[in-house]
């Protein structure tokens, strides 16, 4: 008996030590405002994690990553977030800003995905 308890304790530890070395994983500051923004519109909206999910064609799985601010930068694709844009109302370039992407000025100021004046 003795022997398998110091066995589970070596395991334990080691699984330990091994997760203490691994880096730490936070979002940065641009993915985070953006995933709190998010956040705030899915809420005002009364819109579920999973209906979001379903909105911009992604799994729910990566719905929760990209809210956690944890989405590589790669996953957010241009077209990703014209998806995210348009399900939470609001322009594109928004998202693109707090993300610290580069975006494009509207070419005139009635265009349809402008929602300033309900802002």
């Amino acid at each position: 008996m003795d022997k398998s308890f110091d066995k589970l304790r070596r395991t334990v530890l080691h699984a330990v030590d091994e997760q203490r070395s691994a880096p730490k994983v936070t979002p940065r500051g641009s993915q985070y405002v953006f995933a709190q923004y998010v956040r705030v519109q899915l809420t005002k909206l009364s819109m579920s994690e999973a209906t979001f999910a379903q909105s911009i064609h992604l799994p729910l799985e990566q719905v929760h990553t990209m809210l956690d601010g944890l989405l590589p930068d790669q996953a957010l694709t241009d077209d990703l977030i014209a998806r995210i844009a348009h399900s939470v109302r609001c322009e594109a370039n928004l998202l693109r800003i707090m993300l610290k992407r580069s975006y494009t000025p509207a070419a005139d100021s009635t265009s349809v995905d402008d929602v300033s004046g309900s802002v």
